[in-house]
């Protein structure tokens, strides 16, 4: 265990004030200050020995060298924002919350693929939707799509041999060539953002592989938007309006590309994994990292996942199908056309990315909801099972 000084109370954690449950797993430790994500800079962190982050805020040797933290932690599965060599040269502690909101992306994703399946559905389900990036959030789409019979062929050349052993035991297919992938009806993207190594991602993806999608196919990116090469998807998608697609990330957020955005079928706020089960988890792992490293006594922690359930409201209060029900749990479609409108209607456009952002972050996962049976068969009750919604 690491001790910060002789007198952990005396700690002063900055963290900010997006991050879900932050006084419930946090105040514990000592004095705790939230400010917004974009006021966290290095005039505001001076006296603070543990810092507390999302992916708004870039961590890097401007920000820390004129302060005395000896811990962040970010409450995000992807890690591009900080720089950990840096971090790791001066001594300080760096936690993340990998996996926290994989659940919340691959369920924002199959309802993308779903909801679309109305009008590619004979094509998805004849033939494979391909997942670029077959990590935490990869594999949960996986998971949830081959349990619901829609084939997978994944691409990730930095899996391990257990991994791709756990992927072929519930029936995803790989291949080394990413072209392969594009050939698909439907492409989900869920790399982390790299620059080097052997495999970088950053703009990975080029006009090549994108020209290599089907008629009316669906592109999906929620991983980063520098994994695209924003010029030439802006290009791409001004070509092939019968391409559908789903945007949630994008460069120089929050200052959006708006010619992008309009071209996107659907677009989001990176809002993917904003549930309030992920944001909880990601809040407790972070704290839960911290006590062992920085604390002297045993936090405590409490659980994450204690939810009532949500009762669904649907459309005349029929369900018609998985797609219905589906739609009435995660409607991205509302979502897009909302989040449109906001970020048109000003000129503050950043802000009201920001904002609608925020309004998101207590939105349920399919495994939230409880749904009366009305109207489906058999097969469609067990595909929502497995889905993880609660049926009564």
């Amino acid at each position: 265990m690491f001790l910060l000084n002789a007198d952990p109370y005396s700690m002063k954690i900055i963290a900010d004030a997006n991050l879900k449950d932050i006084e419930i797993y946090f105040s514990q430790f000592g004095e705790l200050q939230v400010l917004s994500g974009r006021e966290i800079n290095a005039q505001t962190i001076t006296d603070a020995d543990a810092l507390l982050i999302r992916s708004v805020t870039s961590v890097d040797k401007a920000l820390l060298e004129n302060s005395k933290v000896k811990f962040v932690g970010t409450a995000t599965s992807g890690t591009d924002h900080v720089d950990q060599a840096y971090l790791a040269n001066n001594d300080i502690i760096f936690a993340h919350a990998h996996g926290s909101n994989a659940q919340a992306v691959a369920d924002y994703c199959l309802s993308a693929l779903i909801g679309f399946s109305r009008i590619i559905s004979p094509k998805v389900k004849k033939g494979r939707v391909g997942i670029v990036g077959l990590g935490a959030v990869g594999s949960a789409l996986a998971r949830l799509l081959k349990s619901i019979g829609i084939d997978v062929l994944a691409y990730d050349p930095l899996l391990t041999e257990e991994q791709r052993r756990i992927a072929i035991a519930v029936g995803v297919e790989f291949t080394a060539v990413i072209e392969d992938v594009f050939d698909q009806e439907a492409v989900s993207i869920h790399t982390p953002l790299s620059f080097d190594g052997k495999y970088p991602t950053s703009n990975m993806i080029d006009l090549a592989l994108l020209a290599r999608l089907p008629n009316a196919a669906v592109l999906i990116n929620a991983s980063r938007g520098e994994v695209i090469e924003e010029n030439e998807l802006l290009a791409f998608l001004e070509s092939r309006p019968d391409v559908f697609s789903i945007l949630d990330v994008w460069i120089n957020e929050p200052d959006i590309n708006l010619d992008l955005m309009a071209l996107a079928t659907i677009a989001t706020p990176h809002i993917a994994g904003y549930s309030r089960r992920a944001k909880t988890l990601a809040t407790k792992m972070l704290a839960e990292s911290f006590n062992e490293f920085m604390w002297a006594g045993d936090g405590h922690f409490p659980s994450h996942d204690q939810f009532a359930p949500v009762k669904l409201a649907l459309k005349n209060n029929v369900l018609a199908s998985v797609e219905s029900v589906v739609s009435a749990a995660l409607p991205i479609e509302d979502w897009s056309v909302e989040f449109k409108r906001q970020i048109t209607g000003t000129a503050n456009r950043g802000g009201a990315f920001d904002k609608f952002r925020k309004s998101m972050i207590n939105r349920s996962e399919f495994s939230d909801f409880e749904i009366a049976v009305s109207r489906l068969n058999s097969q469609e009750l067990t595909n929502l099972k497995n889905l993880g919604f609660k049926l009564s």
